[in-house]
């Protein structure tokens, strides 16, 4: 193998021999550049993804927080008319046509707030 190159080499002049250098150091100087601007884009593509993901996590996480929230204090204040009402001395009837519960959601939040 060794000797078919030095055979070959010397089938050419310095100038081809140069000639083929310089067209071996551009194709290695090219990708080098390709892998360069590869990475570049694969890092930024990446830290552009976090970014982005992290915005759509928050922006879950905040609608879910806000949702919980409301439905927690939409409970609460169920359950502080329920109270209301009966300390008032409102009948099961009436309580239940102000709140728009059932009988057995009315007598389950009397049932828990007995238990405090």
């Amino acid at each position: 193998r060794k000797a078919l190159d030095m055979c070959e080499e010397g089938a050419f002049s310095e100038q081809d021999l140069a000639a083929y250098d310089k067209y071996w150091d551009s194709i290695r100087v090219e990708n080098s550049l390709i892998l360069e601007y590869t990475d570049k884009g694969e890092a930024k593509g990446r830290a552009e993804g976090r970014a982005e993901g992290r915005a759509e996590g928050l922006a879950e996480g905040l609608a879910e927080g806000l949702a919980e929230g409301e439905a927690k204090g939409e409970e609460k204040r169920l359950i502080d008319v329920v109270l209301n009402c009966k300390h008032n001395g409102f009948s099961m009837d009436q309580i239940q046509v102000i709140t728009g519960c059932g009988e057995e959601k009315i007598l389950e939040i009397l049932r828990s707030s007995a238990g405090e």
